[in-house]
């Protein structure tokens, strides 16, 4: 399926963000949060045995280039329960049924902006499958987090994926295991 983003422009030129329009009667979203590149690779895999409609979450205050500042902003994050504010929306959530949300592990679970993503949408009757990349920490450990911000609106969270390394078939499995497929 295809997708579209729209850019939305500040008065004077600036932009202010992007939204994702489904097209046609798509029902599976690939959301991804990605700061160096990864968890977007593994989103653009996923997509491919999936398909649905693609869409980056970004913030407004974007990470810094630098690892070492990028880290330490999201420990910051991560210690204040922050909900870094969004520039990326999506239209017409109430057109996908399954949400496929991807996100590098910061400090042993998902970015607050992935958070803040979830808390933007009522999710009733939404299913949530979780997939990540990461260094070192598995999916399980932001699993609790996922579960209970997106249980609170209103969706069902299925089995995560750590996806450093796919395959066709491994994606393919994942998406059988939770009855996407």
């Amino acid at each position: 399926m295809a997708w579209r983003t729209t850019k939305n422009r500040r008065q004077g030129g600036g932009e202010l963000g992007t939204e994702a329009e489904p097209d046609g009667n798509s029902r599976i979203l690939v959301a991804y949060f990605s700061q160096t590149g990864n968890t977007e690779e593994a989103a653009r895999e996923i997509q491919t045995v999936a398909g649905g409609d693609l869409f980056e979450i970004t913030v407004v205050n974007a990470y810094p280039n630098s690892y070492q500042a990028t880290v330490d902003r999201a420990r910051e994050e991560l210690d204040n329960n922050a909900r870094p504010a969004l520039s990326s929306s999506v239209s017409n959530m109430e057109n996908y049924d399954v949400i496929l949300l991807g996100y590098p592990i910061w400090w042993h679970t998902e970015p607050m902006a992935v958070n803040t993503f979830l808390e933007s949408y009522d999710l009733t009757g939404k299913t949530i499958l979780s997939f990540c990349t990461s260094g070192g920490s598995s999916i399980s450990e932001s699993m609790p987090d996922i579960r209970e911000i997106a249980g609170a609106r209103g969706a069902s969270v299925g089995t995560g994926l750590t996806a450093n390394s796919l395959s066709e078939s491994t994606i393919q499995n994942w998406l059988n295991e939770n009855g996407v497929r």
